[in-house]
């Protein structure tokens, strides 16, 4: 009570004081500064709301996810399950259809719709079972004969622990088939989609199924800091970049300066590259397409398999993967990430753990052809790889683990990946369920081996480098034109520039020096420092005093001798030691011992000047020499030298050797394996030139024809006296640099370039052709081309691919035969001179191509009445056509827009148009198709020509009757020595859909 006493007054007191208070002032800043804390708080609480709407909006939901799994952490930590592994029991399958089934090698794909043609094309694949997973899209009574189908409700019945994690959407169901696969028996399985194409049709020829110890190449590890790469670049496409490259790594479009080597046989995964739509991200698909054309990449299918060393990564994909059983857990598709991202975050996570069993990823060149569908790609879904790919590489190459089992390696690391907030506590539970029912279903971890990444690296030697020069493969079909693409011989010519661009080559001359010294220079000069001239036959232009060698060329790494009697295939001496003599020691008929009689012939005369000089060397010379002559001290070491090399290290001893030997008379066959053998042990040598041809001087020069080998470092003996001589011997050599032959067009030598060309040929074997319409004799056509080429008002202007020309059924030369106004020009596009302006005005150009949805044509007989004049006769019309493939076509077309465009060339098209829904045929009526056109309204060429002559000349039905018969003709003869060709059995089997659906 006296607490109340005593609080009343006080309370009706305070409401006396604020009832008769005086009011306050209502100045805003006043009233800014007494409620600041209120309007923070409130700030605060609406931007807190407005920042959540946006995620929730705007992000994916395993961003949103992971960000408020991060919160969560923060407050509750995670836990790392604890499994006891030796309680888990293997359990057989007893529930599926399928209980009995075992078999080794699988293809395992996720459906959403009905079969595809590339799906089916799968099954046909002998020796390997394709198992497709369902998934929730998935059609209800989807089958494929041949294949396995595992439904929702059946993949419920396998029991596996995965499945209470997985979504019922998605393409990550496929773990589930993967443990199905490992429980039937697999120990290979292809991870594949059902829109890619096996190459062949034969995985075998695709991939190495069986591991074998054989050295592959390898990316170098050399650089410390490099690690990721994009393999792309290996196989020839340099602009193309696969999904999960850091974007960072993107402009990264170098290739190699050299590889290493290492023996397979533990490439526990193996990544194909697709041609047509590769592997690539939406950044890369949608700024690299300008039309709705879809992507037709093509890769180069000859370039070598490569693996990556530990420290290194590349990304790894889900659908053209080959996975060895060591491999297996590796399969393990995420589920907490967006499914764009999975399978590459799996990549990289299974290459970390890869490198703990001594394994590593290859990568091989083009093994599938996937179709690009022109899909929209889900940019949203790669957010989780652009952000975070390029932490994660780093944080896997630093992370380390002291478990002593891989399985517990592989919770150790999904554990500290989901600390970092990589994936999910979801993954983490995931993983643990994957790993038991790894052992549920009878797989056995593999062992685990000491990891190279924690030993010193070995310094590469020059003798462990492998050179590769990818090819630098055009992509305009990519939308945009490479520049600065240079071919795979160039390359070539740039790493021999690379290689001996420090080394002098001095030859000497016993020749006519005045007929065959420039040619000397400019073939040898493209690849060394410079090229000496020395001859006894002195000349001042050619001339170099060989005293003053070491002087003037002080810098150069070595000095490379070589006669004019001796060929250099200087490609085959790239692996040589630069610091090591190399001279032909190990070839026995040009290195030689003579025991000498002791009477006065030249042998034991030139064995006493050996004594002789021996003896007035100084100490580490004589040493030298006795120790390598010490089995053989009174024989007499005799070396012809047509080729020899002496390295910079040297260079003075070889100087003081030759100053020693001074004005005796002592033969230089005899004196240069003398300095040899001072200057340093023959056991030192370098044995590149070992394997040179070398053979008793031939008495003419057609005789060294067939001696010539462009896989031998050096070949003796060869005879050049003239020019016509140096052309012979580039055109043999142009087998192992091809750019000789250019180097041979450059110097403006055509005539002698054919004279090459002819050398390579074996003459007794070709047949005889006709010179006149360049056929064989057999099926010369001459009896029926036009005695009178037909003069045409049509100026037509032919572009001939270049691959068109190996084709021996190629219709363009009897237009040219046959036509006057015509002209072919070999390429893969039109220049701006190829279309100069040579008609008079007014004219049209026209191009002959179908049209398309983005490009419509004018069909003949339209462009014809709507380019009637009162004028007689007609302007004359340029008729454009391009001779390829259906294929290259196409490209050359795109390619040639701009010029077509700035030409203001009409697109026109046959009256017929083409129909892609049936075979092609032509206009013969017979079951022989030379070369089988693709789809039904494509035509030869030279039928082409024809018929657009028919619609533009006055007397054109002449002129198309002439060149049909012409082309029938050819047909006809050429049909004699051909089997029947049926038509394509896929388009006949569409034809025949059509037509039942038509009925």
């Amino acid at each position: 009570m006296l607490v109340q006493d005593r609080y009343a007054p006080a309370k009706s007191q305070i409401r006396e004081i604020r009832r008769f208070s005086e009011p306050k002032s209502l100045d805003f800043s006043t009233w800014v500064s007494e409620n600041l804390s209120r309007i923070v708080v409130i700030s605060l609480s609406i931007v807190t709301i407005l920042a959540l709407f946006f995620l929730y909006n705007t992000t994916d939901t395993a961003s949103l996810l992971c960000f408020q799994t991060q919160s969560t952490q923060s407050l509750q930590p995670l836990t790392r399950p604890q499994i006891k592994w030796n309680s888990i029991q293997v359990l057989p399958d007893k529930t599926s259809p399928y209980s009995t089934f075992v078999t080794e090698k699988w293809i395992v794909v996720s459906v959403t719709n009905y079969p595809t043609e590339e799906l089916k094309g799968l099954v046909k694949i002998r020796g390997w079972q394709v198992l497709a997973v369902g998934n929730s899209l998935t059609p209800k009574d989807w089958s494929l004969k041949g294949s396995i189908f595992l439904s929702l409700d059946a993949q419920a019945e396998l029991g596996y622990r995965v499945l209470d994690h997985l979504p019922y959407d998605s393409f990550v169901r496929k773990s589930v088939g993967y443990l199905f696969a490992i429980q039937h028996g697999a120990n290979k399985i292809y991870d594949a989609d059902d829109r890619g194409e096996v190459i062949g049709g034969d995985l075998g020829k695709c991939f190495d199924v069986e591991l074998v110890s054989e050295p592959m190449l390898q990316y170098s590890h050399e650089d410390p800091n490099r690690t990721v790469v994009n393999p792309y670049i290996h196989f020839g496409q340099r602009s193309v970049w696969p999904r999960g490259l850091p974007l960072e790594n993107v402009g990264e479009i170098n290739h190699e300066e050299f590889y290493t080597e290492v023996f397979g046989g533990k490439q526990f995964i193996q990544q194909g590259v697709s041609n047509g739509l590769p592997d690539v991200d939406s950044v890369f698909y949608f700024t690299r397409k300008t039309t709705l054309e879809g992507f037709d990449v093509r890769f180069d299918e000859h370039a070598p398999k490569v693996a990556l060393p530990q420290g290194v990564m590349v990304p790894v994909n889900s659908f053209n993967t080959l996975y060895h059983s060591s491999a297996f857990w590796g399969l393990m598709l995420p589920v907490s990430v967006s499914s764009m991202a999975s399978d590459v975050l799996r990549g990289y996570w299974g290459q970390r753990l890869l490198w703990e069993l001594g394994g590593y990823v290859a990568v091989y060149p083009p093994t599938a052809h996937r179709f690009d569908r022109i899909e929209a790609y889900p940019f949203a879904e790669e957010k989780d790889l652009h952000v975070n790919v390029g932490r994660l590489i780093k944080f896997l190459i630093a992370w380390r683990s002291e478990k002593h089992s891989l399985f517990e390696k592989i919770l150790d690391l999904s554990f500290a990946m989901a600390e970092e907030g990589f994936w999910t506590e979801q993954e983490l539970k995931f993983t643990s369920a994957w790993l038991q029912d790894l052992i549920t279903v009878g797989y056995q971890q593999p062992r685990l081996m000491s990891l190279e990444l924690d030993r010193p690296r070995a310094n590469i030697g020059h003798g462990d480098r492998k050179e590769f020069v990818p090819r630098k493969l055009p992509s305009v079909h990519l939308g945009v034109e490479e520049t600065g693409t240079v071919s795979t011989e160039i390359g070539n010519l740039i790493r021999w520039r690379k290689n001996f661009g420090n080394v002098v080559l001095v030859m000497f001359c016993n020749g006519p020096v005045e007929r065959t010294a420039l040619e000397w220079r400019l073939l040898y000069g493209r690849v060394f420092k410079t090229v000496v001239i020395l001859s006894s036959r002195k000349n001042s232009d050619l001339y170099v005093e060989e005293a003053k060698l070491d002087h003037i060329y002080n810098s150069a790494e070595g000095f490379l001798f070589v006669e004019d009697d001796t060929v250099l295939n200087y490609w085959n001496l790239l692996q040589a030691d630069k610091t090591k003599i190399w001279t032909t020691d190990k070839v026995s008929k040009s290195w030689t011992s003579v025991n000498p009689t002791g009477k006065s012939d030249w042998f034991s005369v030139q064995a006493e000047l050996v004594k002789r000089t021996v003896s007035t060397m100084p100490a580490h010379f004589q040493v030298n020499y006795k120790e390598a002559a010490k089995n053989s001290l009174d024989a007499l070491t005799v070396c012809s030298s047509e080729v020899f090399y002496v390295p910079k290290r040297l260079v003075t001893d070889f100087v003081d050797l030759v100053d020693i030997v001074g004005d005796m008379d002592l033969h230089y066959k005899v004196a240069l394996p003398m300095f040899f053998m001072s200057m340093d042990s023959p056991l030192n040598f370098d044995p590149v030139l070992g394997s040179m041809v070398y053979k008793k001087k031939t008495s003419s020069f057609n005789s060294s024809l067939s001696l010539y080998s462009a896989q031998a470092p050096a070949v003796h003996p060869w005879s050049i006296s003239s020019e016509q001589d140096f052309i012979k011997l580039v055109g043999q050599m142009a087998e192992g640099d091809p750019l000789l032959m250019e180097f041979i067009l450059h110097l403006k030598l055509e005539p002698l370039a054919r004279v090459a060309e002819s050398v390579t040929m074996e003459e007794e074997k070709r047949r005889q052709i006709c010179s006149n319409c360049d056929r064989p004799k057999p099926i010369c056509i001459c009896h029926v081309i036009p005695s009178e080429p037909i003069a045409t008002k049509t100026e037509i202007l032919i572009l001939h691919h270049p691959h068109e020309s190996r084709h021996k059924l190629n219709t363009t030369p009897l237009l040219v035969k046959s036509l006057t106004n015509i002209t072919t020009i070999s390429g893969r596009r039109l220049r701006h001179h190829h279309i100069s302006a040579s008609l008079p005005k007014p004219s049209r150009t026209i191009y002959l191509f179908p049209p398309s949805p983005s490009s419509p044509a004018v069909t003949l007989s339209d462009f014809k009445s709507q380019n009637r004049t009162t004028s007689d006769p007609p302007p004359p019309v340029r008729l454009i056509v391009f001779d390829a493939t259906w294929k290259h076509a196409k490209e050359m077309v795109k390619a040639s827009e701009e010029v077509l465009r700035e030409a203001g060339a009409v697109r026109v098209c046959l009256d017929a148009g083409i129909d892609e829904s049936v075979s092609g045929g032509s206009i013969y009526d017979s079951e022989l198709f030379l070369r089988m056109e693709p789809v039904g309204g494509c035509v030869s060429t030279a039928e082409a020509v024809a018929r657009c002559l028919g619609a533009l000349e006055v007397d054109g039905e002449e002129i198309e009757r002439k060149l049909i018969s012409v082309l029938k003709e050819m047909v006809r003869l050429q049909s004699e020595f051909l089997k029947p060709m049926r038509p394509r059995p896929k388009l006949l089997k569409k034809r025949l859909q059509i037509q039942q659906e038509e009925e």
